[in-house]
């Protein structure tokens, strides 16, 4: 009995099966007639539209980083180490990320940006920091430079030091920027941005409002 309740099950799952295959089958032809060649093409514009749009998702943190600092910096090397590659491995990574559509795509984008935005905000950051910077790391150069990594020196800030050489001893030497004049740069373009204000603020008081503003 049990044998035949066997059979009896085993033919019920054949018959399921053959059912499934031949509905497939007739789905199958009738979508091959019932798309026209406009609709396939369409179909196939929005398959590589949302392949693009999951390649354009996978890029990494890291990846984006270097990106970002290559747009900036239009350097390989410098932009990977920036995102953090090690030393031995950043322009090789850079390289390869400069072949993917994804990270040139991105890069171009970060590039129309920048290129339209003014530079006096970058211009005030880096005499920010040249006035009022850490020198810590130019003090560390010069007491441990024989005992520094081609690893640690590459990650010291001397954003500040603008000449570095050996004397005749075998000591390093270090200029540094010089401060004051760093934030007497940064004095004058406050007081020209200050008395463009006060001009406008006069013209448009005279204008009635008016100010035009090509004044600025």
């Amino acid at each position: 009995m049990r044998f035949l309740q066997k059979i009896c099950t085993d033919c019920k799952t054949m018959l399921q099966l053959v059912r499934l295959r031949t509905s497939f089958s007739r789905k199958s032809l009738y979508s091959e007639r019932a798309f026209s060649s406009e609709s396939i093409q369409a179909l196939s514009k929005a398959k590589k539209g949302a392949m693009m749009i999951m390649a354009r998702r996978t890029i990494r943190p890291q990846e984006r980083c270097f990106c970002i600092w290559y747009a900036m910096l239009c350097n390989v090397q410098e932009a990977a180490l920036h995102a953090g590659y090690p030393q031995e491995e950043a322009l090789e990574r850079g390289v390869l990320l400069l072949q993917r559509a994804d990270c040139r795509e991105l890069i171009q984008s970060v590039l129309k940006s920048l290129s339209l935005r003014s530079p006096i905000p970058q211009v005030l950051a880096g005499l920010e920091r040249l006035a009022f910077g850490s020198c810590n790391d130019a003090a560390k150069l010069i007491f441990s430079a024989d005992n520094l990594s081609p690893e640690e020196l590459a990650k010291l800030d001397l954003f500040n030091v603008t000449e570095i050489k050996r004397d005749k001893n075998g000591g390093v030497e270090i200029k540094l920027c010089d401060r004051q004049k760093a934030m007497e740069q940064m004095l004058t373009y406050a007081s020209r941005t200050e008395t463009q204000s006060q001009a406008d603020a006069l013209l448009t008081a005279l204008t009635g409002g008016t100010a035009h503003a090509d004044s600025v």
